[in-house]
Parts: C-alpha cells; structure tokens; sequence
C-alpha cells in the first residue's frame, strides 16, 4: 500500500534563524523522512557466535519491548523485525543532536545448517535480545568400529 507523503517545507539562507533554529529544520527534516521510509530504517548491532550445543545470536535493541519484536526461521536463516516506537512526546524544542534510532529495524542472520529451529529461545534483558538456537542432534550419526580382518 504505498504511503502519502508529507510535505515540509522551509527557507535556509541568511536571515532565516539561528544555528539552533537550523537543527530544529534538521530534525524536522529526518524524522518525517524516517517515518516514510517504507524499508526498515535501522538495523540493530549482532553478535553471533557458536557453544558446542547452540548458536547464540545477541541484538542490541533497547528500549524496543518483545511484542514490538517478531521472529521468523526460513530454512538456515533467521529474521528479526520490529519497531523502536518514535517518541514524538519527548522531543525538545531544540534538538540538538539524536542518535538513537527509531522506527522499523529488521536484520537477517545466516544461522547456519544442522539447528533445530523448533527449539528456538529468545529473551530480552536489559535492552540485547539473546536467541538461543540448539544444533540438531543427528539421527544419521554414528559410531562405526572398524574391524582388523
């Protein structure tokens, strides 16, 4: 469904304000065009590594609750989306500078081959989600004993 558009408009060149009043405009700017963006905006920092037993992948994704978050396994890849809501109550009148991203984020991890998927853990403490994913246990496996013949 494609988005409407809204317009903003400002005059920038001498006369039109103070550097305060310029990073308002600024702001105003980039947070309109950040919720317009219909791709995910930002994409949280990973950490991935492997036990002897699982794959853990670990985002950093503070302030973003669980029920903003959804997670989906497709074959060997894993994908993460959700929104850090943007705070519109919060904003000062002057903004100075923001850093802290909002809106959509999505972020798809090669967890790689030989996971079960249907053991998947994930929780969120202290602003990382931490997703546990188990290796599967192969019922192809085994031990052969080679004889002296």
């Amino acid at each position: 469904m494609p988005r409407k558009l809204r317009a903003v408009s400002f005059q920038i060149g001498p006369g039109s304000g103070d550097l305060h009043d310029l990073a308002r405009k600024y702001c105003l700017v980039r947070d309109v065009l950040q919720q317009q963006q219909p791709s995910p905006a930002w994409e949280p920092p990973t950490d991935v590594y492997e036990t002897d037993s699982e794959v853990v992948i670990q985002m950093e994704l503070a302030g973003v609750k669980p029920e903003q978050m959804e997670l989906e396994t497709n074959g060997d890849v894993l994908t993460i989306r959700g929104t850090r809501e943007l705070a519109s109550d919060t904003t000062p009148q002057r903004c100075h500078r923001r850093e802290i991203r909002r809106g959509c984020f999505q972020k798809r991890v090669l967890a790689g081959k030989g996971l079960d998927a249907s053991r998947v853990e994930a929780s969120s403490a202290d602003g990382i989600l931490t997703i546990r994913i188990p290796k599967a246990v192969s019922a192809d496996s085994q031990k052969i004993i080679i004889y002296r013949v």
